[in-house]
């Protein structure tokens, strides 16, 4: 029986068409949090700062930090350690109705994780929207 190549042309390309995908930088985004089903977000920094410790409960407030969650741009793979960077690192611990939490760290204007989940790299564009949106929104306690 004649051995023909046929077969290694179907493994090939879809190891091929996976290698493309990774090297073109594909970006990701976190599970979509539907804002009507958030109860509270808290705020801190690491380390921890007065500057940005906050809660919101606020309809509004929520729905404008949640838009912003949802529409991060995330990228997987990237070239930079974010253990050889110092900085300040804003944590945002969203609690759902239903008592479920889910943490987001947001460290250096670079990455973006979720829980203890990997690093993701982020747009500097919208890292610093983040402290711009926090900036615009005291806290409930605050108002």
């Amino acid at each position: 029986m004649k051995k023909t190549f046929a077969g290694g042309k179907r493994r090939v390309l879809p190891a091929a068409l996976l290698l493309a995908v990774l090297l073109t930088g594909c970006t990701g985004k976190i599970e979509h949090i539907e804002p009507n089903s958030v109860e509270q977000i808290a705020v801190e920094s690491l380390p921890q700062s007065e500057t940005w410790a906050r809660t919101y409960t606020d309809r509004d407030k929520i729905g404008r930090i949640v838009s912003y969650l949802n529409g991060l741009q995330l990228r997987p793979f990237f070239t930079e350690n974010p253990d050889e960077y110092a900085g300040q690192a804003l944590v945002l611990t969203v609690t759902f109705a239903d008592g479920t939490v889910r943490e987001f760290t947001h460290f250096g204007n670079m990455f973006f994780r979720e829980g203890g989940g990997a690093w993701q790299r982020m747009a500097y564009a919208q890292a610093v929207e983040l402290e711009t949106l926090l900036n615009d929104l005291p806290g409930d306690a605050e108002s």
